[in-house]
């Protein structure tokens, strides 16, 4: 069996106790890349089933306490560690990881992107569930039009939403340069009882900036631009609803990126996949951990300029 997912969820699936990551210095109490045997988790959880006592569960490495093993696994999908181009791995939460390299060196890094692209601190903001309002546009007869999860009357509005609500408010003059409706001091409704306020425009342009800021950082430690990068690809359940052209607009990826952004979905579940038929998964893991080097944002001199130049909207 192979467990992915980041490093918290590795740490709770692994029965050890992830506490020391919730305080600065973020320090792990393992990176993994490991085996455990099934029947000691279990054993531990206090769980007795009939399973096979030789069945073990593989860890895919942690590359940081705040880069898991689903990057890693995700990595190997998109096979950028085998490819002689420059690529860039995005995986889009609460936490937006990103490596970017080739066969020969990869950068990591983690932005704490914050929870509004999941739908928390957002007034309305819902996660992809029934309800939510997941693609907003702009039909120049009639307005915005929307789409809802579930086809049925809007109660909120989920991270992919959101991300159209403010590419087509930024379009229509809504939202000022510096995130500001100034003319729209309750809120600017998008659909009947759901509306999108100022608290929400501030959350997102927090969350925006830090994937933008850390893709900026990423490239200058590379020594390159972001036009010099031609495979981008978005993952992680939310990325893949993202409409790219309003990512774009909206301010989250560099505009040079849009013919290079693939909307890839779970690449960390095709990569534990693989990791089940390839008998040199394994092998690529301990690869990768060896020519892979990690940027702290926190501890970047250029990285709160980056961020407060990118809260703006262009």
């Amino acid at each position: 069996m192979v467990f992915t997912g980041n490093t918290v969820m590795q740490h709770i699936a692994a029965g050890i106790a992830p506490k020391s990551i919730a305080f600065a210095p973020f320090i792990a109490p393992t990176l993994f890349d490991c085996n455990i045997k099934l029947d000691d988790l279990l054993d531990n959880a206090g769980i007795q089933t009939d399973t096979d006592e030789n069945t073990e569960i593989y860890f895919p490495p942690a590359f940081a306490s705040y880069v898991g093993g689903d990057i890693a696994t995700g990595i190997i999908a998109s096979d950028t560690d085998l490819t002689e181009n420059t690529r860039l791995f995005l995986d889009i939460g609460t936490n937006g990881e990103m490596g970017l390299g080739n066969k020969d060196k990869l950068i990591f890094c983690a932005t704490a992107a914050g929870p509004a692209f999941e739908g928390a601190n957002i007034k309305l903001g819902l996660p992809g569930v029934e309800g939510a309002i997941n693609k907003i546009y702009l039909n120049e007869d009639a307005g915005i039009e929307y789409t809802v999860i579930g086809d049925v009357k809007p109660i909120g509005i989920c991270g992919s939403g959101l991300i159209d609500a403010v590419a087509v408010m930024l379009k229509q003059g809504i939202i000022d340069e510096t995130g500001l409706m100034e003319n729209y001091p309750s809120g600017y409704t998008i659909a009947e009882k759901v509306s999108i306020i100022n608290r929400d425009i501030r959350q997102f342009q927090l969350a925006k900036s830090a994937i933008l800021s850390g893709i900026k950082i990423l490239c200058k430690n590379a020594a390159l631009h972001p036009a010099d990068i031609k495979n981008v690809f978005i993952a992680g359940g939310f990325g893949f609803f993202i409409n790219k052209r309003n990512a774009i607009n909206a301010g989250i990826f560099p505009g040079e990126f849009f013919d290079a952004i693939s909307i890839c979905g779970n690449l960390s579940l095709q990569g534990a996949e693989e990791c089940l038929s390839s008998k040199g998964f394994m092998d690529k893991c301990k690869q990768i951990t060896a020519k892979c080097s990690i940027i702290d944002l926190a501890a970047d001199p250029s990285f709160m300029d980056e961020f407060a130049e990118n809260m703006m909207f262009n």
